[in-house]
């Protein structure tokens, strides 16, 4: 059964609260004492006795939600209504409750209460795991920490002092072992910061709310083999949205593992995720400060942390090139503590990668800093996908490029254009400089952003209307997805938040890319997997 967006119930987790809620249900219903005939006859009184089997039950009950769960918060929306039901329960066990009949009315009422509510807040907030990847390939994962390029050095040399954590996923024969979807190391700490980030005031504190995250595994094995052969595979660099991390694009990233890439993710350490744990310990959390800003202010805050992004994407793509050329990439670094993937798993890239097929993707936040990247070294990159790009926060040389007047001259809504551009920021540029057009590109939005004319998006769909998005003989698209929001393009973490109800979404397009699929997943799966490969 599909719950939202491809995303269906935990087989097993709903057989545990049924038995759950049937344990608890048969112990609120049945009686907590059993009589029993007079030992004397003559007398004609009757005794009770415990009815153990009830107690037995709800016992049962309450070990197997928390036992199942991990802990009692993993399974709040049972557990939580469990603590006064077994107050109740306990309060029927005493003989001089039980002699009050009204008493034990109410007390039976108020138990059927906490069942209703452990019913109904198990189907609000339902443990539910990602669709099946789909695919020639498994996919293998290795969380790693790779140099940052160095800003000194001319040569554009790694600076060992600075590792940044990166996820590589690629394709394996190995079958899944289904390891946590957010890694146990981290996983309160993130939950913990996305409702401080994302959840209304009221709620912020109470983290426990998104604990359910962690009953979901990962269709994944770690540190798995690489697929053997001599193919090579296309390399996609994915940059995380305001708030994201690499848990949290996990069915994008794998879907396009696959399908035969080498994804590498990242977990950027410019405080827009929730929560990174570095190396050696250190701890960057969520910039909270930078996010109560508004206006042009925080515009100009966020282009300088993209520019701090791009270095670490730039950075952890030149370091994941490098494995195809040796398995001691980075010796260099190996006195900082870094890893050796072929000492460690024994895996090795060497010759596999596709290093003139590199594609750049993110996004939001991510999105705008894949576009920077591409501009900054289309050398590098052969095309850039952008979902929902934060057009605002591009740095301005690569706004400027973007929005040249030589491509938005005659439109009609060039005027749009205007306002992008810091007045007192100049920047000149030759006919030999390179460009965000010059490289293949998709931009994805979703439909709240296209009506609400978000990022520029009506302007950049005019620009492609009329050829002027991207290269003149390459590949480019645009479009948006039907009833979609913003938050949609982070499946997985819309749709177990139960903030969205997903239905099959139409493509409504200016371009030429594949249309009317049947689910999102699918959409991203045609227009990611299959086009960039």
């Amino acid at each position: 059964m599909v719950v939202w967006g491809g995303l269906r119930p935990i087989a097993s987790r709903v057989f545990y609260d049924c038995l759950a809620l049937a344990g608890l249900s048969y112990a609120t219903f049945t009686p907590t004492h059993l009589q029993t005939a007079p030992s004397d006859k003559t007398s004609g009184n009757e005794t009770t006795r415990p009815n153990n089997l009830n107690g037995w039950v709800l016992v049962a009950s309450v070990a197997l939600t928390i036992g199942s769960a991990g802990n009692f918060t993993n399974r709040w929306t049972i557990s939580f209504p469990m603590v006064p039901l077994l107050f109740f329960q306990g309060l029927r066990r005493i003989r001089a409750v039980n002699k009050r009949t009204w008493l034990l009315f109410m007390i039976q009422g108020l138990s059927i209460l906490c069942i209703l509510l452990a019913f109904k807040l198990s189907i609000l907030f339902p443990a539910v795991e990602l669709p099946p990847i789909r695919g020639p390939y498994h996919v293998g994962t290795v969380d790693v920490h790779v140099p940052a390029l160095s800003i000194t050095e001319a040569n554009g040399g790694f600076d060992c002092t600075h590792l940044l954590p990166i996820r590589i996923l690629y394709p394996t024969l190995d079958e899944p072992t289904w390891p946590k979807y957010l890694v146990p190391t981290t996983a309160l700490e993130y939950c913990r910061e996305t409702m401080r980030f994302g959840a209304p005031p009221p709620l912020q504190e109470y983290d426990w709310m998104l604990h359910t995250w962690r009953l979901v595994n990962s269709q994944t094995r770690r540190n798995a083999s690489l697929a053997p052969g001599k193919d090579k595979f296309p390399v996609v660099v994915f940059s995380h949205g305001l708030g994201g991390n690499a848990d949290i694009y996990s069915y994008q990233t794998m879907s396009l593992a696959a399908r035969g890439n080498v994804v590498v993710v990242m977990n950027h350490m410019d405080g827009s995720g929730p929560f990174v744990r570095t190396r050696r310990g250190a701890e960057v959390r969520f910039d909270h400060v930078t996010n109560q800003i508004s206006g042009s202010a925080v515009d100009k805050i966020r282009r300088n942390q993209t520019d701090v992004r791009v270095r670490e994407v730039l950075a952890a793509t030149e370091a994941v090139l490098r494995l195809d050329e040796a398995e001691d990439a980075w010796n260099e670094c190996h006195d900082s503590g870094n890893e050796l993937l072929a000492n460690i798993i024994g895996l090795s890239f060497v010759g596999r990668l596709e290093v003139n097929h590199i594609t750049a993707m993110g996004h939001s936040f991510g999105g705008a800093t894949a576009i920077t990247a591409a501009k900054r070294r289309p050398d590098l990159y052969h095309a850039v996908v952008a979902h929902e790009p934060a057009i605002g926060w591009i740095p301005d040389d690569a706004r400027r490029s973007l929005f040249a007047k030589s491509k938005t001259n005659g439109l009609e809504l060039a005027h749009t254009a205007e306002g992008l551009f810091d007045e007192e920021d100049h920047i000149y540029r030759t006919e030999d400089d390179p460009t965000v057009h010059d490289i293949d590109s998709l931009f994805l939005f979703s439909h709240e952003w296209w009506e609400k004319d978000y990022a520029r998006c009506h302007l950049l769909g005019e620009m492609h209307k009329a050829g002027r998005l991207g290269p003149e003989n390459g590949v480019v698209h645009f479009s948006y997805i039907q009833g979609a929001h913003h938050n949609g393009y982070v499946h997985v973490n819309a749709a177990m938040a139960g903030q969205k109800r997903w239905g099959n979404w139409e493509t409504q397009s200016s371009g030429n890319c594949k249309r009317n699929p049947p689910a999102y997943h699918e959409l991203f799966e045609q227009n990611t997997a299959t086009a960039w490969t």
